[in-house]
């Protein structure tokens, strides 16, 4: 029988490690040659790459099952039996391929929905220690920083990269002044919650930074609105 060697396992290991963390900068994306340039590009380098780690995980997963098995969490089986049901509903819908595909314009159906579950997978199964999902929850944080930093551009009409598809309501490089407001929303609390947990690591720059931005966009649509009107 062949077994995969500890060398071998922790270079796939790190491999995975190193391709997984360029997902959180997807949003930054974009490309005008696409008839979607804010949805098409990101999703379809969204799906190579979990392609990629998936199936470097699935490597792994063969030759040390009980190491990188990620299927015992609740959470994962949440995800998996909505899968199944929705995958259910699609099957006794009106059109399984329209619920299978979506449309060029969203990108998310059922096959969407298989590929986050994948990347959750990975994740799960590569990711055991906290340290490691810090590191995560910090990269992510950072691209915040960074989409902050351009909406900021935005609102003071220097349009840094790009000027706003939102028109005076800022949307960054997302494309939608909703998306973006979701897309801070979330990491607000991502960013609070590392600069409370981490007590004895210094305040990052980007952490204290993106709320300072982001106090910044809600004064200036406070003083936007009130000129409106």
């Amino acid at each position: 029988m062949f077994l995969l060697s500890n060398k071998a396992e922790s270079y796939i290991e790190k491999l995975i490690k190193i391709i997984t963390p360029s997902i959180f900068f997807i949003p930054l994306i974009l490309n005008s040659n696409f008839y979607f340039p804010f949805v098409t590009p990101r999703t379809f380098l969204f799906r190579l790459i979990v392609t990629i780690i998936f199936a470097l995980y699935l490597v792994l997963f063969v030759f040390s099952k009980e190491k990188y098995k990620s299927f015992g969490t609740k959470i994962l089986l949440a995800y998996i039996s909505f899968a199944f049901i929705l995958t259910l509903s699609s099957l006794f819908g009106g059109d399984f391929l329209y619920s299978f595909w979506e449309n060029a314009e969203r990108m998310e159906g059922l096959l969407g929905l298989y590929y986050l579950i994948a990347f959750f997978v990975v994740l799960v199964g590569v990711y055991h220690r906290k340290k490691s999902w810090q590191f995560l929850l910090y990269v992510t944080s950072f691209a915040s920083f960074i989409i902050a930093y351009i909406a900021l551009s935005q609102a003071l009409g220097i349009d840094l990269l790009l000027a706003s598809s939102g028109g005076a309501r800022v949307s960054a490089t997302l494309g939608n002044p909703t998306y973006l407001a979701a897309y801070a929303l979330i990491h607000m609390f991502l960013a609070a919650y590392l600069l409370l947990k981490n007590t004895k690591r210094r305040l990052s720059f980007e952490l204290i930074g993106f709320y300072v931005l982001d106090l910044i966009l809600i004064i200036l649509e406070i003083f936007s609105r009130n000129k409106e009107e």
